[in-house]
């Protein structure tokens, strides 16, 4: 449904419901008429009992919708309202899969049901004070004429934020709309301000502890302990207060790897490549814009290391150690760069994994055997006698056996002969292509018999149209007389058959 409604505006559906709204009666009609022609092209059609046209109001998947917002379903609170006190762990679980459906009108739902939620961890189910006041507490936000409201552009939007290493206050004087750059940031300022110049804003510093809602996503809390070396290494001696998130996580990166972090952070500024980059991100330049190309240009610094997102980027110097240290377990390729992928980057390190772990004399030893290809199936043959599978077994009680199997019937031809040359295989197919006729497929083995010349001459001179082998040392591939002669061979030697009785035998088998 929802690839035939694609492109009509504003038309959505769930299922087979569909919801066209509209900001006047003339756009209703015109999109109504072209959602209408697109059922009827598609051979759709519609239940006039259960359609409502032009309504100012809708109830659809547990809410009401008008045109002040989305309300709560009047018989959905009705029944909240009515619904008696739950008295089982099922009953409660009801109660709390509704009040989580309405989450969107009830504020800190979570810690407001936390007493409810308690209770179905405790057994037996026992009904408290603190969980009636929480059930009553639900109920009377749930019942109560909430309204979300769609999004009025023409009010006042504030968005709060915070992505820098310290609070920037000065921002408040930088990005004033009435004031001018100042002269020391000009030439890093001038294109966000020129942009925010189309808007109408103000900017407001509040403190790190006023906006903590912004402020928790730009940082991690800061850790109870700190290796203390690190610290003076990575932050040259900054207060514990200065130290921003990215660097912890940073070193929280580093500290996996099996080299100290201001060791990559010297060995990084030594490399001419990532040394000159390290250089530009200090100068507060925008790596893109200088010509670095991708993964370059998403290069970061924290904790005087370069970043590519969450990985520490590694000087070439280093890599060999900590390629020694991934294999160290001989977890194998695929685990390798899934560890890597989560700590460390440097451009071409899926190659370097591959090379290590395939250079690895200890892996090569003990690791197994490819598995067996099992997917590849003869096709089946459109009639009798279209495809004949063939193989010799023996020798059985001195004589060899020409086993010959029709792919399509499963029909079975066993004959004995005392040698397996090309000559005698010759002189028994010959019997049985004018007993039956002349297959299209001849399918065996890489026996001499079989690839020799003058049974290729024979096969073209009969009208066999091809003559199909089995893959070398796969004896499967021709599963149809190695089944077969698995078969004749176990029956013989279980009916104790001796050079006098083969033939009988082979006839009471056949």
């Amino acid at each position: 449904m929802e690839t035939i409604l694609e492109g009509l505006p504003g038309v959505t559906n769930f299922f087979d419901d569909i919801i066209i709204p509209a900001d006047g009666f003339d756009n209703l009609l015109s999109v109504l008429s072209a959602t209408l022609e697109r059922l009827r092209t598609h051979g759709i059609r519609l239940n006039r009992a259960k359609c409502v046209f032009a309504t100012p109001t809708l109830e659809c998947l547990g809410h009401k919708i008008d045109r002040h917002g989305f309300h709560k379903s009047d018989k959905h609170i009705a029944a909240i309202r009515d619904a008696p006190q739950p008295t089982t762990p099922e009953q409660l679980q009801l109660f709390l899969g509704k009040a989580t459906y309405y989450s969107a009108y009830i504020s800190n739902l979570s810690d407001r049901t936390r007493p409810l939620r308690d209770m179905l961890l405790t057994d037996p189910f026992k009904w408290t004070l603190d969980a009636e006041k929480a059930y009553q507490d639900i109920k009377e936000a749930l019942i109560s004429p909430q309204v979300l409201m769609q999004y009025d552009p023409s009010l006042p939007l504030i968005l709060a934020t915070d992505a820098s290493k310290t609070d920037h206050k000065p921002l408040t004087q930088i990005l004033h709309p009435e004031k001018s750059l100042p002269t020391l940031c000009i030439s890093r300022m001038a294109n966000y301000a020129d942009y925010l110049a189309h808007f109408n804003f103000d900017v407001v510093f509040k403190p790190t502890d006023q906006n903590t809602n912004a402020d928790y996503c730009s940082r991690i809390p800061h850790p109870s302990t700190r290796n203390e070396v690190n610290k003076l290494s990575l932050h040259g001696g900054r207060n514990v207060s200065e130290e921003d998130g990215i660097d912890r996580f940073a070193l929280h990166q580093i500290q996996q790897l099996p080299v100290r972090a201001e060791h990559i952070a010297r060995e990084t500024r030594k490399n001419p490549h990532l040394g000159k980059i390290v250089q530009e991100l200090e100068a507060g330049r925008n790596l893109a814009r200088i010509g670095y190309k991708a993964p370059e240009a998403c290069y970061t610094l924290a904790a005087n290391c370069l970043l590519f997102e969450h990985r520490v980027v590694i000087p070439s110097t280093l890599r060999q150690p900590i390629l020694d240290d991934l294999h160290t377990a001989h977890i194998g390729i695929v685990k390798m760069k899934g560890l890597a992928r989560s700590f460390i980057y440097w451009p071409g390190i899926d190659s370097d994994i591959e090379r290590s772990a395939k250079s690895c004399v200890e892996c090569a030893r003990h690791a197994h055997a490819p598995p067996k290809f099992s997917d590849h199936h003869w096709e089946y043959p459109k009639g009798p006698w279209g495809r004949v599978h063939i193989d010799y077994a023996g020798p059985v009680a001195g004589a060899m056996l020409l086993v010959i199997v029709d792919a399509y019937s499963k029909w079975l031809e066993v004959k004995v002969t005392n040698s397996s040359t090309t000559e005698a295989t010759i002189k028994i197919l010959d019997e049985l292509f004018a007993a039956y006729g002349v297959p299209t497929t001849i399918v065996s083995d890489n026996g001499t018999q079989f690839t020799a010349a003058e049974f290729k001459t024979f096969l073209q001179r009969s009208g066999v149209t091809f003559h199909k082998f089995s893959a070398p040392y796969h004896p499967a591939t021709n599963g149809q007389a190695e089944r077969y002669v698995q078969t004749v061979k176990d029956t013989l030697k279980a009916m104790s058959t001796t050079r006098n009785s083969l033939q009988t035998n082979l006839n009471e088998l056949l």
